[in-house]
């Protein structure tokens, strides 16, 4: 046996290897504080995910309505799932045609999200023009998104409309 391997097998016997019970201990504390420094940071990336989202899958639906209209040459309607009769969009929302008949759905799965809009619905005539200038609100507990879609059928996104910060 060399001097080298000697040394190295001091304080063991052959066979034993790892780690002792107090050196685990002390990589699971190290573990457990850094877990709980990043979780509010992580919970707050995923809620701003889910908004993203969100206000993303809105956009679209607003985009196929303005385009179908255009594509039809007829008026359509984005309303809330409801019926078109409530301005709460957290159910999902529709878009209908001239004859109230359904062309598509939209049924998002976000928990603790209140989608509400100043209308119960949305038309857009045969040129693609909305009938009137919307704003929906995405609120989470402590993030708020503003869609808007212009009388021009200009969609615009502003996020964390508390503090001014326009996406």
């Amino acid at each position: 046996m060399s001097a080298g391997q000697a040394i190295a097998s001091q304080g063991r016997s052959s066979g034993q290897a790892g780690f002792t019970l107090i050196e685990l201990l002390t990589a699971l504390a190290v573990l457990a504080i850094l877990s709980t420094l990043a979780l509010p940071g992580f919970s707050t990336l995923m809620w701003d995910n889910r908004a993203a989202n969100l206000s993303n899958e809105l956009v679209t639906a607003l985009n196929v309505a303005r385009s179908e209209a255009i594509k039809r040459g007829e008026s359509v309607t984005l309303c809330a799932m409801a019926g078109c009769a409530t301005t709460d969009w957290s159910k999902g929302w529709q878009l209908l045609d001239d004859g109230h008949n359904k062309l598509r759905e939209w049924q998002p799965n976000v928990p603790g999200m209140a989608v509400t809009a100043e209308v119960a619905q949305l038309v857009f005539d045969g040129m693609g023009r909305p009938a009137a200038s919307l704003d929906i609100l995405l609120e989470t507990g402590h993030r708020t998104r503003e869609i808007s879609v212009s009388r021009s059928g200009l969609v615009r996104v502003s996020s964390d409309t508390s503090q001014g910060d326009s996406r």
